[in-house]
Order: structure tokens, then sequence, then C-alpha cells
């Protein structure tokens, strides 16, 4: 099935999304042999933006 799309572009639509349930919601709706993939394109981006955040908190608190 091809549905013309990336998983880049699957997971930049989720990533747009404001909750965890409409993050889920739309991630059942992208076709199941990438649907792995693009969970863990989406994991990993919050990932890095939970660590950004940390980095900036730690370097706020040591000024």
């Amino acid at each position: 099935m091809n549905t013309g799309k990336w998983p880049r572009h699957w997971a930049a639509e989720i990533l747009q999304l404001p909750t965890r349930e409409q993050r889920k919601a739309h991630l059942q709706k992208v076709p199941e042999h990438l649907r792995d993939w693009v969970e863990h394109i989406v994991k990993n981006e919050f990932e890095l933006r939970n660590a950004r955040k940390r980095s900036i908190n730690e370097s706020s608190a040591q000024s």
C-alpha cells in the first residue's frame, strides 16, 4: 500500500498534535508496515526535546 508519505512526514504530522491521545490515534492511521518506524521517530524527537529542556534548565540553575 503506497500512501505517498514517507515515515518522517507521518511523524511530523503526529508531532504537531497537542495531546498524547491524539498522537496515539493518528499513529493508528499510519500504514502498519511503517508504524514502528514512525513511532521510533516520534519517541526520539520527544527524547531530544526533553534533553534540551533539561540542559537549558541546568544551565539556568548554574548561572
